[in-house]
């Protein structure tokens, strides 16, 4: 008997947040939104998890391989 695999789906592409001042988004600690001049800190986000992000002020998104 031959076993049928499915093919995985491919990965979404991941964005990086950044804000005016040039620092990344790092994460949230106790709900507060954590900001680092670090890029090697950065988290990066699905798409539609950076919607409401960018909906509270004046960010940019930067796809997660071109900081590399």
């Amino acid at each position: 008997m031959k076993r049928v695999y499915r093919k995985s789906q491919p990965h979404e592409q991941m964005y990086v947040v950044i804000n005016k001042h040039g620092e990344v988004y790092a994460g949230m600690i106790q709900g507060d939104l954590q900001w680092s001049y670090d890029w090697s800190q950065a988290k990066p986000l699905y798409k539609n998890n950076t919607e409401r992000l960018c909906e509270v002020g004046e960010y940019e998104l930067i796809k997660e391989e071109e900081i590399i």
